[in-house]
């Protein structure tokens, strides 16, 4: 059956998601690297504003960093068991959350803990994202659809520097009073929230996910739901695919492999030279 439902999707001419489903994850990309590449932006008005020591605001760049290492892990687990839509739709509200919450911090200790929040969050989003977008994209268009939320990312670490230095510098932005703007810069990236609640209720779940689940039923519902014709067999092949192996597919695969991990290792350098 995986292999009938793979030539189903790889017959079709473009990802079988609304448009504004993947404008929508994309961009929860874009703001899972804004949030760890914002930091090192605002950090010495948080070293002035809270008399803190340089060791301080390492330990705030460290709980990103950690958070962001560990977020794909954990994700990975809870992807296999409860669904890629499920996996997107907590990440993407830890981010948020956390990222709200770091704005909202009144001490190097909060701001730490809500730092290692949102990095799990959005090394977990990064890494979701790309999994459900490569199951769900025709393989000859693969590539194109997972490298769009790769630029994205670039977008989003090129251009955080412009973001953060508009709103420390400016009293007023688009005529609206901008005070602290540093908490603004870190709070950015809860529109994620926002982001999970109107688009999560589109988002379709994983036929690859369900079909390995042995839901031949609820897999075909989704594909009818997508347009594409239902797959009918009688043997369950394949049923324990990425049961059986699939933490480690889904981490080396789009963790490892893919072109994630040279913006992951641009951010630690960003951060390291904080």
């Amino acid at each position: 059956m995986s292999h009938e439902l793979g030539r189903s999707l790889d017959s079709l001419t473009r990802i079988p998601i609304k448009t504004t489903v993947f404008i929508a994850l994309s961009f929860a990309i874009f703001l899972s690297y804004y949030d760890i590449a914002s930091f090192p932006y605002v950090s010495p008005i948080i070293k002035k504003n809270w008399d803190v020591s340089d060791t301080q605001i390492a330990f705030g760049v460290s709980m990103n960093i950690v958070g962001f290492l560990i977020g794909p892990i954990c994700i990975t687990l809870f992807a296999d068991s409860y669904g890629r839509k499920n996996a997107i739709m907590v990440t993407v509200l830890i981010l948020g959350i956390g990222s709200i919450l770091e704005g909202v911090s009144q001490n190097m200790s909060q701001l730490g803990i809500f730092k290692l929040l949102a990095g799990a969050g959005g090394g977990a989003a990064i890494t979701i994202v790309s999994v459900y977008i490569g199951e769900m994209s025709p393989k000859s268009k693969r590539g194109r659809y997972t490298s769009i939320p790769i630029l994205l990312g670039v977008i989003g670490l090129v251009f955080s520097g412009a973001i953060a230095i508009l709103l420390m510098e400016q009293d007023y932005v688009f005529g609206i009073t901008i005070i602290n703007g540093w908490r603004v810069i870190l709070i950015i990236p809860g529109i994620a929230v926002f982001l999970a609640l109107l688009f999560g209720w589109l988002l379709p779940e994983s036929p690859r996910w369900l079909l390995s689940k042995g839901k031949l039923e609820k897999t075909n519902a989704t594909l009818e739901s997508m347009g594409i014709a239902r797959i009918e067999s009688s043997v369950e092949e394949d049923n324990n695919r990425i049961k059986n192996g699939g933490m480690l597919r889904l981490f080396s695969i789009y963790f490892v492999r893919s072109k994630h991990l040279l913006l992951r290792l641009i951010l630690l350098t960003i951060s390291c030279g904080t």
